[in-house]
């Protein structure tokens, strides 16, 4: 009985697939003659690789004339050829570096069409490993400015009641485009007084966004991760059950932090850079200090204010709006 249930499903499917290939649309494939300013053979050539590539989508191509009918042209500037396909599902337009590669233009602009997807997305399903044109395979990209920085201003670490204005020195490194940076950087926060006093490190990565991307100065913030320590101490007394004097261990604690930062940035036309900032770093982990057999902890967050000079090399490839 399953035997005769599956050849019947067998023969169903059979049907339906054939029924479909039967009811499938026509379509046909002209050369737009007007606008095409190839050679003889290689429109003819065109041509056949446009159709092609239909066949490859599983459309069933005939001859012209016909109800669902696509026009192609081909327009030669320099080395690189314009093409065009247009036709009941819309139109699509892309540039072969080289004749070559018109084969592969065509194959992925079909593609687009038939599916409904946008031409030359590598993340969809108009590319393939068959189709990769020479100039998906080897993409032109916009240069970076790298930039090393160093900076000082004073921090505030919680908890910490310093006599003189603490510290904060850092440095880092930064890849820069208009409107993005990736930035790497450490920084070293040194507080003291007479009844209390502290010291923090920090190392993090993350984003800028300047909000003015092509103006010579812009207001930027931004957000990164990264890894730290934090130390803080007082001159806490405390007595034991014998009765002796004994200075309280300091708090300490050390983990994965975040950081809040914004601030104004000048000359990002030229090779170097003077900006100011504002930091907030918030760690995820509390200090802790043991007192006899008590555990005491607290959250302290780290501020600063801080005035940078970076400098890079070479000239700048970006062109920003002075």
């Amino acid at each position: 009985m399953r035997t005769l249930k599956l050849a019947i499903s067998l023969v169903a499917l059979t049907l339906g697939a054939a029924l479909f290939t039967s009811a499938q649309a026509e379509i046909c494939v002209v050369l737009d003659e007007a606008n095409d300013t190839l050679a003889q053979n290689e429109k003819k050539g065109a041509l056949a690789l446009a159709r092609g590539s239909f066949e490859n989508a599983g459309e069933k191509v005939v001859e012209a004339p016909c109800d669902n009918q696509y026009k192609i042209s081909n327009v030669r500037m320099g080395r690189s050829i314009i093409a065009k396909v247009g036709g009941p599902k819309g139109n699509r337009t892309a540039s072969a570096t080289r004749i070559e590669s018109l084969g592969d233009v065509y194959d992925q602009m079909i593609r687009s069409l038939i599916m409904g997807e946008k031409y030359d997305d590598t993340a969809g399903n108009a590319i393939t490993r068959k189709n990769v044109t020479v100039k998906q395979a080897a993409p032109l990209r916009a240069s970076a400015d790298a930039m090393g920085y160093v900076t000082v201003g004073p921090g505030f670490i919680s908890g910490v009641d310093a006599d003189e204005i603490p510290i904060s020195i850092g440095g880092g490194y930064r890849y820069e485009l208009d409107s993005f940076a990736i930035d790497l950087s450490t920084n070293l926060v040194w507080a003291t007084g007479d009844s209390s006093g502290g010291a923090s490190w920090f190392g993090q990565i993350g984003g800028l966004y300047f909000f003015d991307p092509t103006a010579n100065n812009s207001l930027y913030a931004g957000g990164s991760l990264g890894w730290g320590a934090i130390v803080v101490n007082s001159d806490e007394e405390g007595e034991d059950e014998a009765g002796a004097i004994f200075d309280f261990d300091p708090y300490a604690g050390s983990g994965l932090h975040a950081r809040l930062n914004a601030g104004y940035a000048l000359l990002r036309a030229s090779n170097i850079r003077l900006f100011f900032e504002l930091n907030a770093t918030l760690p995820f982990y509390n200090l802790t200090r043991e007192i006899g057999d008590k555990t005491e902890s607290q959250y302290t967050p780290v501020f600063g204010l801080s005035i940078g000079v970076g400098w890079s090399r070479g000239n700048s490839l970006t062109v920003r709006r002075l």
